[in-house]
């Protein structure tokens, strides 16, 4: 495993401890470690009901060419401190690998450990496309980010670290990862497909920095939807009906406002499910987002 993997998964553990939300939705984070020993970075976040059934999103190889983003449902034993879970379906994904192609992943009696604070979940998994061929095996390792976040606060502080530039490096660079590993993010010519289920697409458009002129246009298919756009902090609200079976969001940047580069965030809402985007663009660069209706 390279250094920089190494780097990217350790502030994206402290991200997500240092800005974890009061929920009562449940987060783990951690890896997937294959049967060759190749790891995948891992989140998941999941509601349990009083029964014990859980149902949530897993998103896996978060900061990689082929993030995704997934359903998963299962169900905890309390009594026996198990936990088992699989994927159902893609939400949307980067990797350009057809459905078949697709290795869900599948976690059955998973041990959860508690103490002092601190939940984790270890045990075995499985991969299998959709016709139940297996694809993968290894082992999962995972922590609930609360107790991340305590560490965090403890070590990412002035009591740790005295020098106030290192300081704010490292929590800018937490910042940074928190938000790669919230968002799907897009750079030239790279496409993020989505499995849409509405019959009308809803869509924010916003800066999530500071202002600085970021200029863009947004097609459906051919026709324009936002023209010469200048990003403001203030969100734009744009609904559009979804008629097709399969249509193209394209998102060209204009112009890189005061500095490279031009970063539109994009919300995309489909019913109870939301796809985050941030784009990464130079002038004239162009990406895109593919809407497959789910049959």
């Amino acid at each position: 495993m390279s250094k920089q993997y190494l780097l990217s998964l350790f502030f994206f553990f402290l991200s997500s401890a240092v800005f974890a939300q009061n929920t009562t939705e449940q987060e783990y984070i951690g890896t997937l470690q294959l049967a060759n020993n190749d790891i995948i970075s891992v989140k998941i976040n999941f509601n349990q009901s009083p029964n014990g059934s859980i149902e949530g999103t897993s998103v896996t190889d978060i900061y990689g060419a082929d993030r995704t983003k997934s359903k998963i449902n299962g169900r905890v034993n309390s009594k026996n401190n198990t936990i088992s879970f699989k994927e159902v379906s893609n939400i949307s994904t980067k990797s350009s690998a057809s459905t078949t192609e697709f290795c869900f992943i599948e976690v059955k009696n998973a041990s959860i450990k508690k103490m002092k604070g601190k939940s984790m979940i270890t045990g075995s998994f499985v991969g299998k496309y959709a016709n139940g061929q297996k694809c993968a095996s290894g082992t999962l390792y995972l922590i609930n980010s609360s107790y991340l976040d305590k560490i965090a606060k403890e070590y990412v502080s002035p009591k740790h670290i005295k020098n106030t530039d290192s300081l704010n490096n490292i929590q800018q660079k937490v910042k940074s990862y928190r938000d790669k590993s919230e968002k799907n993010t897009l750079q030239s010519q790279e496409v993020l497909n989505v499995n849409w289920t509405s019959n009308e697409i809803i869509m924010e458009v916003w800066d999530g920095d500071q202002e600085d002129q970021d200029e863009i246009v947004i097609f459906l298919d051919d026709q324009k939807i936002l023209d010469q756009f200048v990003l403001k902090q203030k969100k734009k609200t744009i609904v559009v009906p979804f008629t097709s079976q399969v249509s193209v969001l394209k998102i060209v940047g204009l112009d890189e406002g005061a500095s490279y580069p031009c970063t539109a965030n994009v919300l995309l809402r489909d019913g109870n499910n939301s796809t985050a985007i941030v784009t990464i663009l130079k002038k004239g660069e162009t990406t895109s987002v593919r809407l497959t209706k789910s049959k």
